[in-house]
């Protein structure tokens, strides 16, 4: 298997789109431009999309042109022609670029083909291509190639074939089509539910210490508030004792001189 060619952003000079499953690429740095397939018509969309996006961020602006037809025929078009200067080979598979560059699998051999494996249909599909073929749920059909980790060849009960999206289709010994970059998203979205819950989890345990701290000091409050009212309430008794104290001693010597004025008027009597 050979190695991966790769062209920087900054050498593509334009795009165009001979047919709705194939660009055409013009690079500074090659002679003749390069035809690619890319196998259907939202993947030849999702690759411009790309291309602009990684254009802009170059700073340039991707240039779209129209091509008047080189000849490409039906055939060619539904297996992938090949410029003259490139050696022949079934498909080009676009690989994800990295910033400032676009990257293609070179020389990757076909799949072999499903050997008539049946699968059934997990979703309605409308046939949008010449080449695609319209399905319904639940229905059972015939897999008759497996092209790439987007798109399946197929064939209906009437004996109609096409090709179909692979995630609309689950093999029936229960394999179901998954590619590398849903099951790394599965484990992002995990990785991603698992830090909102431990977040979440951090954030409770915060809380409840704040309202434990907050009730610690509220009893400590009302602790404060019984006792000033319990040493409150004796010095009144205290108070209340010392002065009926007062009032006996008051009260006893008011008796005492009284007896003595009695006393003394009882004196004086008697001296008459």
């Amino acid at each position: 298997m050979g190695g991966v060619k790769q062209y920087n952003i900054t050498e593509l000079v334009s795009v165009s789109q001979p047919s709705s499953k194939t660009l055409q690429l013009e690079f500074s740095s090659l002679g003749a431009p390069l035809l690619f397939h890319c196998g259907g018509s939202s993947t030849t969309s999702a690759i411009i999309a790309k291309l602009e996006t990684s254009k802009e961020a170059a700073g340039e602006v991707l240039e779209l042109t129209k091509v008047e037809s080189r000849g490409v025929t039906s055939e060619e078009d539904d297996y992938g022609a090949e410029a003259e200067h490139e050696p022949e080979q079934d498909d080009y598979a676009p690989v994800a670029a990295e910033p400032k560059t676009v990257r293609w699998a070179a020389d990757t051999p076909s799949t072999p083909r499903a050997g008539g494996d049946t699968a059934t249909v997990l979703y309605d599909f409308d046939a949008q291509g010449d080449d695609e073929l319209t399905v319904h749920e639940n229905e059972t059909v015939t897999v008759v190639d497996k092209e790439n980790d987007e798109w399946w060849s197929v064939r209906n009960a009437a004996g109609k074939e096409g090709v179909v999206p692979a995630q609309y289709v689950q093999l029936n010994d229960g394999a179901a089509p998954a590619s590398v970059a849903e099951e790394d998203d599965h484990e992002e979205e995990a990785r991603r539910l698992e830090e909102e819950q431990a977040a979440a989890a951090a954030l409770e345990a915060e809380r409840q210490r704040a309202a434990a701290h907050k009730a610690e000091e509220r009893r400590a409050i009302e602790r404060a508030a019984r006792e000033r009212q319990k040493q409150e309430e004796e010095d009144r008794r205290y108070a209340e004792e010392l002065e009926a104290k007062e009032a006996a001693k008051a009260e006893r010597r008011a008796r005492r001189q009284q007896e003595e004025q009695r006393s003394q008027r009882e004196f004086e009597m008697a001296k008459r």
